[in-house]
């Protein structure tokens, strides 16, 4: 790692930990020019390769961390703004010599009523909320923070488990990043109020490293720019957003009115003439993967909300060309219940590790009841752990398991397949191999056979690999991850023995989709409203990328096919959803209903969107 990378990753890691101060009710006042911390003693300098670790032998305090710095709370008193000071000494771990920083920050938050760090109150999901940080997502379920942050080019994904310190969450927080990078991280926030307009807020952390990459007075001055920065943009974005408390379950969601971004998003939206899209429910907050039951009741499941909702009208309301009236939250607290499917009056929910089945559910969508567990022994892991089912042709319930890393080989073939489950869950086997994570599937309309989207790997360039369309024909095939991408794409480290060429090992893709696209929802397209050139086409929803240096995808690809098992290359059929390098959208599933037209869902703005052609 050399010394840039090194300065990337602290400058993200304070950037994140500052937001979070702020991530309810972020304010800063007008940035003053900040002025750089005193220079240390100079230390040595390890030249062995970087290793970053948390200071385990300080345990944090239950005491209020802000009163122990009385320096500290005297200049935000004084100044009033959000400072960070990074202090560098040297330790030693394990016969090293680490240099570890320490850094302290705080600042107010402009607050005109009692400030409370509960977020599962107030906010289920932030989004686009600056330049740095290109996702904040929060479970509330499992008190998990999803962060995807960027700081001078550099971009860095995790999740942290955040825990009050004492009953009061307005007091302290603690947090640990438990996935991703800085794994192990530990840090402490605190708040308290001082008005009725401010609420003190004090950050602590500590990390150690082996190299320190530049001057710490230059590292010193630029965190203080970005945090500043950081913190304005989110307190804009974060007042503006309306508090929206969880619904008691199998009680209706309040429809809401589209905020002006939203409004204006959808205007920018862009289809093939005679195509129109429009709102068909608000309120829908995470919308992942959509069930339609023969009665017209719209299933819909979610992944960081955790929650499973029902539209009882939505068939009906789409016949009237009307909206939705009535979202109905059926299950909560579910650990990612991305995907749902219907089948025989039951309701099937995958969680990341659980089948779970709600009989008879329409019958009874105020009170649901507990579900029957089908099957409890899917892999726990979470990277790639959120499943899209379907129940195909053939009776059984498809469930795919994304592979738990981003590249790797694992012992159990259980990972990165798609498998299948008799309904009773008594049986379960893999249908195929080497599928990286597949989130969307479906079956031809005349052959029945299964033909699926599969997302590439990351790290590998901009333009490599492509996602792919695949086409399974039978059970037992391979379909080349991690081995070969794309189809005849080596992978460097695990294919150098393995041979990519068409009609060997692994199947190629039926077509290559956008590298990093993230293709999502998959379905063909069977009713009879669009024009005869769309009918048996596969449509795709693209969720956007995440790590390529400029964005692509956000938007719904048709694909032509040809007969049964060929297709052409992939058009776009809507988009709008980005805008230059900010995204106001994400489409994640698509729906055909049987008024022939088609409904796609949105997890950013909890929407779910009608499209329909008028000629």
């Amino acid at each position: 790692m050399n010394s840039s990378s090194s300065l990337r990753k602290s400058l993200t890691f304070l950037v994140f930990s500052l937001v979070l101060n702020g991530r309810p009710a972020s304010a800063t006042a007008p940035a003053a020019t900040p002025t750089p911390p005193p220079t240390p003693p100079p230390t040595s300098q390890p030249t062995s390769p970087t290793r970053l670790s948390i200071e385990r032998d300080a345990p944090l305090s239950a005491q209020a961390f802000w009163r122990r710095r009385p320096e500290l709370m005297e200049k935000i008193r004084n100044d009033r703004e959000v400072i960070v000071s990074v202090k560098r000494d040297t330790v030693k771990r394990e016969n090293e010599e680490l240099i570890r920083f320490t850094m302290v920050g705080g600042g107010h938050v402009a607050r005109a009523k009692d400030f409370c760090f509960n977020v599962s109150q107030k906010y289920e999901k932030l989004k686009e909320v600056s330049d740095h940080f290109r996702t904040v997502t929060f479970n509330p379920a499992h008190s998990q923070l999803f962060v995807v942050t960027e700081a001078l080019g550099y971009q860095a994904r995790m999740i942290l488990q955040m825990q009050p310190v004492s009953e009061d969450w307005r007091s302290e927080l603690q947090w640990e990043v438990i996935w991703g990078h800085f794994k192990g991280m530990k840090g402490l926030i605190g708040f308290e109020r001082v008005d009725d307009k401010r609420t003190e807020v004090s950050l602590n952390a500590k990390y150690e490293a082996m190299e320190l990459p530049l001057p710490k007075i230059l590292m010193g001055f630029a965190l203080e720019v970005i945090t500043k920065k950081v913190a304005e943009r989110m307190r804009t974005f974060i007042e503006s957003q309306p508090a929206s408390a969880a619904e008691p379950r199998g009680t209706p969601e309040p429809q809401r009115d589209l905020s002006t971004s939203q409004e204006k998003g959808i205007k920018t939206l862009k289809l093939p003439p005679g195509f129109e899209i429009s709102v068909f429910a608000e309120g829908v907050t995470g919308a992942r993967q959509m069930a339609l039951s023969p009665a017209g009741t719209l299933f819909v499941g979610t992944r960081e909300a955790g929650n499973v909702y029902a539209l009882p009208d939505a068939a009906q309301a789409a016949k009237k060309n009307e909206r939705a009236k009535k979202v109905v939250t059926i299950a909560q607290g579910l650990k990612q219940p991305n995907g749902v499917a219907f089948h025989k009056g039951s309701l099937y929910v995958a969680e990341i590790s659980r089948i779970l089945r709600f009989d008879q559910i329409e019958k009874k969508l105020s009170k649901p009841g507990a579900p029957i567990v089908v099957r409890d022994d899917y892999p726990k892991d979470e990277w790639h752990g959120w499943k899209a089912i379907a129940v195909g042709p053939d009776g059984w319930l498809y469930v795919p398991v994304g592979a738990p890393c981003n590249l790797c080989v694992m012992e159990d073939p259980i990972y990165a397949s798609i498998t299948r489950l008799s309904l009773d869950g008594k049986k379960r086997e893999i249908f195929a191999n080497g599928v990286r994570n597949s989130v969307g599937f479906d079956w031809h309309p005349k052959s029945r056979e299964l033909w699926f989207t599969d997302n590439g790997a990351d790290m590998m360039g901009d333009d490599v690999p492509a996602d792919e369309l695949n086409r399974a024909a039978k059970a037992g095939l391979h379909f080349g991850y991690p081995y070969c991408h794309q189809g005849d794409l080596k992978d460097p480290k695990f294919g150098v023995e393995r041979d990519c060429s068409p009609g060997k090992s692994f199947l190629h893709p039926v077509e290559k989709l956008t590298p990093h696209g993230a293709a999502l929802g998959m379905k063909f397209y069977n009713g009879k409203m669009f024009p005869k050139e769309y009918r048996g086409r596969a449509f795709i929803a693209e969720h956007g990328s995440w790590n390529r240096s400029r964005k692509i995808g956000y938007r719904i690809l048709s694909v032509p096919v040809e007969g049964t098992e060929k297709a052409r290359k992939p058009e776009v059929f809507a988009e709008g959803w980005l805008q230059g390098e900010n995204a106001w959208g994400r489409p994640v599933d698509l729906l055909v209903l049987p008024d022939g037209s088609m409904l796609v869902s949105d997890d950013q703005e909890g929407l779910i969107y009608r499209i329909t052609y008028k000629g």
